[in-house]
């Protein structure tokens, strides 16, 4: 019956409302988040996070890539070595340190937080299947990983604040529920 509807037609608007869906809930989660944030918005996070993260990229990309950062944040060849990394990969490199710069020593949680939203950005960015001019996957791969870390520490050190001063919530179980539908949509994304 040529006044029914396709099944391709059915298919595709599901897929669209699904999409939708997983979207509203993301923002509803990161809406969440950002209010517990709002509570302790001038609580610095201690220890250094950026600074110890810097250390491990530099020495990672040293030991795995033969490259050295500078102290103005350029990256270059390492003594000795023979870089092995693209210039799109140095490129990704710097960007992810230069952000990291910038949170100084004793950022806040909002601060931290926003770096881990900007940096998965881009990071799941680069991953995108219709890209060409992408870093390389090791790079990639070493920076969410590095990336996963702050966050761990991040959610460690606002759940703790959080219950120290009796707020109600759960920084970590709402940044995994965020996470989670933005992994989603990001596939959805790479699919359809």
């Amino acid at each position: 019956d040529v006044s029914q509807p396709m099944a391709t037609k059915l298919a595709s608007d599901r897929a669209v409302e699904a999409f939708k869906a997983i979207d509203n809930g993301a923002s509803e989660a990161g809406k969440l988040k950002s209010e517990l944030l709002d509570q302790i918005e001038t609580v610095k996070i201690s220890g250094n996070i950026a600074g110890g993260a810097i250390d491990n990229v530099k020495n990672t990309i040293n030991t795995r890539y033969g490259l050295s950062i500078g102290k103005d944040g350029n990256i270059t060849q390492a003594p000795g070595r023979m870089a092995s990394v693209d210039t799109k990969s140095q490129n990704l490199i710097s960007e992810y340190t230069g952000l990291l710069r910038q949170l100084g020593q004793n950022p806040t949680a909002r601060q931290l937080d926003d770096f881990v939203d900007k940096t998965q950005r881009m990071l799941y960015k680069q991953s995108s299947p219709n890209l060409f001019d992408v870093a390389d996957e090791p790079v990639i791969a070493f920076l969410k990983q590095q990336t996963g870390e702050i966050n761990s520490q991040l959610k460690a050190n606002v759940d703790a604040t959080l219950k120290e001063r009796g707020i109600e919530g759960s920084y970590s179980d709402l940044n995994q529920e965020y996470a989670d539908l933005l992994e989603i949509n990001n596939s959805l994304n790479k699919r359809l």
